[in-house]
């Protein structure tokens, strides 16, 4: 049949890809761990919890510095954000934090700058202080005994709330909020192996943008950077929340658009203020964050001097976002994670090592921290298939069925090697197919078409359609 109609033969082979290709895996479930609670910290002050703070890893210590609260007072009571000078080094043993003292501060109390992790330590860069916005940058190093701070090349301009990413020893520096409270657009790049030359400027990101939150990750190609929502003052002067994602490819030196952040196939979500981690070898989480809600009508009270409504909205405020998404950087698809122990967080810190995430303070609602550092580490359920191991089981079965079949008939080496010639086509195509097989043709191409196209894919199917036109 497939002789006089190969189109069916083909059809039938592209059927039962597609149907093997549903079945999948992935990550399902975070598991949470409290590491450490500020609460357990000798300084009262600091005992609610903090926002905002610089967050990351050198070698096997965490460094924890800076930050903001509210200790004399919430804003409706008239009080007024406190930034912290303090330096907290852990080390992580049986699932806890334990902290290392340390005598050194910062030099500055500062809040909600970008940072990313070194080697040579933690790199914080800009923020907001007391006296406003700074466009310092120094770099956190834990020596075994205290912390240096050594002074990195300054921003172009004080910032806050801009995001930060680290690829191949380069710092990327992206969005923000100057100083008059506009977003700016700006996308830097500082190389740590040439710090002389400063921060230089990349291609502009398509919006104006602060409070948005960059992740690198692999993208079947590359490690890519991925930028995911934020918000700016719109003409109206309320401000506009972006359910935007962009990708930015280091080769192509260009910026491309990806999925909206979405809840599933179908509805989208604006935040600002959120987190992100790479996790696993394809994945972002985004964490929290801020959907625009009730900060649009705290901007409306505002706006009409109504500071009774501005109060009851942040006292009665429900919480930030409280959910985990995870987006594929290679299929470019969204979906929720499960999260039984659901705390909602925005102006929160991340620090990622590719296998568990994790999370230090922000806040539950305006003016209220979480005191908490607590480690996220993806839980992976696999499911092979039933299509699956139907394959396995027909390829295998049948591969023993021919070699007793005709092993019975063997009579001399022309019989072993060839069988006499009574191998029929579709038996000796079956064989070529797997001799040419190999490890690295079940496993490369496979995982290079997941990450690209089908292209590879049509060097193995190419094999059984010219099967039954060159087997005579």
């Amino acid at each position: 049949m497939f002789k006089k109609n190969p189109v069916s033969y083909i059809t039938l082979l592209l059927l039962l890809l597609v149907s093997a290709s549903t079945y999948s895996s992935g990550i399902n479930q975070i598991i949470r761990t409290q590491m450490w609670n500020i609460e357990q910290s000798s300084d009262t002050l600091l005992q609610e919890g903090l926002a905002g703070s610089f967050f990351g890893k050198q070698g096997d210590w965490f460094i924890l510095a800076g930050g903001a609260n509210f200790p004399h007072g919430k804003p409706w009571e008239g009080g007024t954000k406190t930034f912290s000078k303090e330096i907290f080094i852990f080390s992580e043993s049986n699932n806890l934090f334990q902290p290392i003292t340390v005598s050194n501060k910062l030099p500055f109390g500062v809040a909600e700058g970008a940072y990313v992790s070194t080697t040579k330590g933690l790199l914080c860069l800009g923020g907001q202080t007391s006296d406003g916005l700074s466009n310092k940058a120094i770099l956190l190093n834990y020596n075994g005994q205290d912390v240096a701070v050594e002074t990195y090349p300054d921003l172009p301009f004080a910032v806050k709330n801009a995001t930060a990413a680290i690829v191949s020893n380069k710092v990327y520096l992206l969005g923000g909020q100057t100083e008059d409270g506009q977003s700016v657009n700006q996308f830097l790049i500082l190389d740590l192996n040439g710090l002389d030359k400063g921060w230089q400027s990349l291609p502009d990101f398509p919006m104006s943008v602060s409070a948005a939150t960059m992740s690198a990750q692999q993208d079947g190609e590359e490690i890519s950077l991925f930028v995911f929502g934020g918000r700016a003052i719109g003409e109206d002067n309320l401000t506009n929340f972006y359910s935007s994602v962009y990708k930015y490819k280091p080769s192509k030196d260009e910026w491309t658009t990806k999925n909206d952040i979405r809840l599933d196939e179908t509805t989208p979500i604006q935040l600002s203020m959120a987190v992100s981690a790479p996790i696993g070898a394809t994945h972002i989480a985004l964490i929290g964050g801020d959907d625009g809600q009730v900060f649009h009508q705290v901007e409306r009270a505002i706006n009409r001097g109504d500071i009774a409504s501005r109060d009851s909205l942040w006292i009665n405020h429900s919480g930030f976002n409280d959910k985990i998404l995870l987006f594929n950087t290679v299929t470019d698809t969204w979906f929720e994670l499960d999260n039984p122990r659901k705390t909602p967080v925005a102006v929160s810190s991340v620090v990622s090592d590719g296998k568990q995430i994790y999370m230090s303070g922000g806040e539950i609602r305006p003016g209220i921290r979480n005191p908490e550092i607590i480690k996220m580490t993806a839980k992976v359920e696999t499911s092979f298939g039933l299509i699956n191991y139907i394959v396995l089981i027909v390829y295998f079965g049948g591969m023993l069925f021919l070699g007793f079949f005709f092993m019975k008939r063997n009579e001399d080496t022309d019989d072993f090697f060839k069988a006499g010639g009574r191998i029929p086509w579709w038996a000796a195509g079956i064989s070529i197919f797997a001799t040419t097989l190999s490890a690295i043709t079940f496993i490369s191409i496979p995982a290079k078409s997941y990450a690209t196209d089908w292209r590879m894919l049509l060097f193995n199917l190419a094999i059984l359609m010219v099967v039954p036109i060159i087997i005579r």
